[in-house]
């Protein structure tokens, strides 16, 4: 579209125009570092005539020249297979793609963690929580105890998309979209089967659009590639049909 020409034109040129961007249904992460993964129903308005683009682009003018600003990358998903990424030449580095695959199986002997509760910066710590001999809580990041917990995900499943199949992990924002309940909440359920495996079983074969950030890993002397999903969109289309996402991956 017009919009996403001109955003390539000001990219490609390197250009000091510093446009307002309005960005409407992009999924939005935190994994390392905030992300904003689009889809074929985004939308992006440049310089949009609104108030609030009006009032943060004289924000910007006005401290524009004595703030500092965390560097921000575009870059376009790659489209591939878990068979092409398992023999990518290029996994020496983090690589990001997107394949729509099936959840086959999840771990769920251990599918949380207890996080920290502190508040630092203004956002909870959430590092792995030491239990103590008086079954108290430690921080080994804030070095003190803490009284309780918040549990979160870390979520590790097999998918497979027809070329192979892999391990994959969802941390907490993401694991929650797919599960549709929080660890928290899950992890009360676990001590009663009847409750618990209602909530986990539905989730098993069902497709989901996964963006993946892989990386070749050494454990116990052998290479594997690491598969981090920062977004997942459930494909809601039927099985018996050609999906909108398997048209999207078969497009050149």
């Amino acid at each position: 579209d017009n919009e996403g020409k001109l955003l390539s034109e000001l990219c490609a040129t390197q250009t000091s125009i510093r446009p307002v961007l309005a960005i409407k249904r992009a999924k939005t992460t935190t994994f390392k570092g905030t992300t904003l993964a689009t889809s074929p129903n985004t939308q992006i308005f440049i310089d949009p005539d609104i108030p609030e683009a009006h009032a943060l682009r004289a924000w910007f003018t006005s401290l524009a020249s004595t703030t500092a600003y965390p560097s921000v990358s575009i870059g376009k998903i790659e489209k591939t297979d878990i068979a092409g990424i398992k023999s990518s030449s290029q996994l020496g580095k983090p690589l990001t793609f997107s394949t729509v695959a099936t959840i086959i199986h999840i771990n769920m002997s251990s599918f949380s963690y207890p996080a920290c509760t502190s508040i630092v910066n203004n956002q909870q710590c959430k590092k792995k929580l030491d239990q103590t001999a008086n079954s108290s809580w430690y921080c080994q990041k804030c070095k003190h105890d803490v009284s309780h917990c918040d549990y979160k995900y870390a979520l590790h499943f097999i998918i497979e998309d027809g070329t192979s199949t892999t391990w994959v992990t969802a941390f907490d924002e993401v694991a929650t979209s797919i599960m549709g309940i929080s660890a928290q909440e899950l992890q009360l359920l676990a001590p009663t089967p009847d409750k618990f495996w209602p909530v986990v079983k539905p989730i098993l074969f069902h497709r989901y659009m996964f963006t993946i950030s892989a990386k070749l890993e050494v454990y116990r002397s052998e290479e594997k590639a690491q598969c981090t999903v920062v977004a997942a969109v459930k494909d809601t289309t039927s099985s018996m049909q050609e999906s909108p996402l398997d048209a999207f991956l078969a497009t050149p």
